[in-house]
């Protein structure tokens, strides 16, 4: 079975703050998208689907092997790793397979190299079908993002993996790296989790998660349809937005007219007062009565009002959110 299970998913930063809460999906088999904008948490939480950094509180349940291509900064690439073969966590074992090649008879080299006697003849064979520099020995800083990108994602394609989860992976790849990234996810035997802000890669998954500060919406199809719902939730939203717009007009011209009779009502009282047609008992009375009656009435409307206004800005913040992670799409 493959399966992730995330179960109320929690993570809070060390000065307090949470990033994200209650998270509740589960990835399979299928190629999953998962979208969100800059700082919403996408890497934190493919850190947390992996095991490399704990919750503040929630669970992930994993029944399968993971393999996981972090979003790397092509500078920071050649600071980390020298050479190919320290980006791709083999150089120890290709220099001790050299050293036994000279003759050397150390168990520890022995140990590294376990059964891969052919190591370094499959790597150099990869880096050709790649289109690469054969040489896994050559510096890191000799070579491009894209590159380094392709052979770390061509590894993981090959490898016993069960689910991939691939952060970013389109980042160094030009149109030739994305088509063959395009066509390794239709054929890998398993399931896997894309995070991308690009429209092509998104084209070919088979659903979209959207991470955002309101927490995870699943969005069932690929790009194509993504976008329709989003359209049509926004128009939705737009529609709630002008409603609440109009309600909150209507609330204020109400009270505006309440108070305006109010003011009549009063005006006509004081007219009557200095007529001396009625007893000033019975005028206070009513007077008291209709202050009553109008106060009650304006802390209502204005507790209405409150309401309105408040319910209108959580409408306008989900609006802000929906453009900001339309803008965050690149075009393809």
């Amino acid at each position: 079975m493959i399966e992730i299970n995330a179960h109320t998913l929690t993570y809070r930063f060390d000065n307090g703050d949470t990033l994200f809460s209650n998270l509740n999906f589960t990835l399979d088999d299928k190629i999953t998208g998962l979208v969100g904008r800059n700082g919403v948490g996408k890497s934190i939480l493919a850190s947390l689907l992996t095991g490399e950094i704990m919750p503040y509180s929630g669970s992930v349940t994993t029944f399968c092997q993971v393999g996981w291509l972090r979003q790397i900064g092509v500078e920071e690439i050649p600071t980390l790793y020298e050479t190919i073969s320290d980006f791709l966590g083999v150089r120890h074992r290709l220099e001790a397979l050299t050293r036994i090649t000279a003759g050397g008879c150390d168990s520890h080299d022995f140990g590294l190299i376990d059964d891969n006697w052919q190591l370094q003849e499959k790597l150099e064979q990869q880096l050709q079908v790649l289109g690469l520099p054969v040489d896994p020995f050559l510096p890191c800083k000799d070579q491009s993002g894209g590159h380094l990108t392709r052979f770390a994602l061509h590894q993981l394609f090959q490898s016993n993996y069960d689910y991939l989860i691939l952060d970013e992976p389109g980042n160094h790849l030009d149109e030739q790296g994305k088509n063959w990234l395009i066509e390794q996810m239709m054929h890998f035997d398993g399931g896997i989790l894309i995070i991308s802000h690009d429209r092509e890669i998104l084209h070919n998954v088979d659903d979209i998660l959207e991470l955002n500060t309101l927490g995870m919406h699943h969005y069932g199809g690929a790009y194509e349809v993504y976008a329709k719902h989003r359209a049509s939730e926004l128009n939705s939203l737009e529609r709630d937005i002008d409603h609440a717009n109009s309600e909150i007009k209507l609330m204020r011209q109400t009270m505006q007219k309440n108070r305006k009779k109010a003011q009549q009502r009063a005006s006509q009282g004081k007219q009557v007062a200095r007529s001396g047609s009625q007893a000033e008992i019975i005028l206070n009375t009513l007077k008291q009565s209709a202050e009553r009656s109008s106060g009650s009435r304006e802390s209502n409307q204005n507790r209405q009002l409150l309401q309105m206004q408040d319910q209108l800005s959580t409408l306008n913040k989900k609006q802000e959110l929906f453009k900001q992670q339309s803008l965050s799409l690149e075009k393809v």
